[in-house]
């Protein structure tokens, strides 16, 4: 199993949930760290071939949805599951969840609240689920016909330091937004830095709504609000899987599992916003 940050707490879920569902079936893991480097991804994958691995368990890195990777993953001839990202052309099964439709929902919360000026912090947008989760966005905006300057749409990197950068850059536009849709959990612990750093209240100043829940966010102050994924389960649909198509239960064209988001709204988000005219109309109640 080859992950991309083991620093960042979404993945040692996913590696659990994968390990208990192959010791199950009787088998062990080998886990490799790319550190989202595609170079050491692509001698991982070499590695594991070498060894002669039965199969491999793939969280690609942010530049390994490319052919280098697409072709390294068809030269293998052995059963491959991506998870949570997909390469950019069909090589392997996947399991991944619904971030467009997580996005979306997390996004509505907040014009459900009578936010109009709402920015993103989006991870590399060479990722598929970065690209995803920013056209639910989009997609909730359009909905309600919201219109943003260009300067609310911030990509980054899917880390702290990222995170507290671009939420630095985006207090001091003008106009200031009055929320943010953190696109994965360590941007967004870096984000709630910045605001704090910026003696600004949340969510009175600005809201926060984050995709990845963490089992912390509940006791922060405030609370994050989160789309939750079915972290676990996704290691747990990926191993069964790939040991299906091991052991040859599971035959024919390759296939792509998407699992369900759940927004759960906490304190970061939970305030009624009024920006005077822009919200509070008969219509916006309506829509929420």
């Amino acid at each position: 199993m080859i992950i991309p940050d083991i620093t960042n707490p979404f993945f040692p879920s996913v590696v659990r949930g994968a390990e208990d569902a192959s010791r199950q079936r009787g088998y062990t893991i080998i886990l490799c760290n790319s550190d989202n480097r595609i170079s050491k991804e692509l001698d991982y994958l070499e590695i594991l071939r070498a060894k002669g691995v039965d199969g491999i368990l793939l969280i690609l890195s942010p530049e390994g949805r490319t052919h280098k990777t697409v072709d390294a993953l068809r030269q293998l001839r052995i059963p491959i599951v991506c998870l949570d990202r997909t390469p950019e052309r069909e090589c392997a099964d996947s399991v991944v969840v619904e971030n467009a439709g997580g996005a979306f929902r997390a996004v509505n919360h907040l014009l459900g609240l009578g936010h109009r000026k709402i920015a993103i912090l989006t991870g590399p947008l060479n990722l598929i689920n970065a690209k995803e989760r920013l056209k639910g966005y989009r997609r909730a905006l359009a909905k309600w016909s919201v219109s943003i300057p260009s300067s609310f749409v911030q990509e980054g990197e899917f880390d702290i330091a990222s995170g507290r950068q671009l939420g630095q850059l985006l207090i001091t536009l003008r106009p200031r937004p009055t929320a943010v849709f953190s696109c994965n959990n360590l941007m967004t612990l870096g984000l709630v830095k910045a605001i704090r750093d910026a003696k600004l209240r949340c969510p009175d100043d600005i809201a926060v709504v984050s995709f990845d829940d963490l089992p912390w966010w509940e006791t922060l102050h405030p609370s994050i609000s989160a789309v939750a994924q079915p972290v676990y389960r996704m290691g747990v649909e990926g191993a069964t899987l790939l040991v299906d198509r091991i052991e040859g239960k599971r035959k024919g064209a390759f296939v792509q599992r998407s699992l369900p988001t759940k927004l759960i709204v906490r304190e970061s988000s939970n305030s009624k916003y009024s920006e005077g005219s822009s919200s509070g109309t008969n219509e916006d109640r309506r829509r929420s």
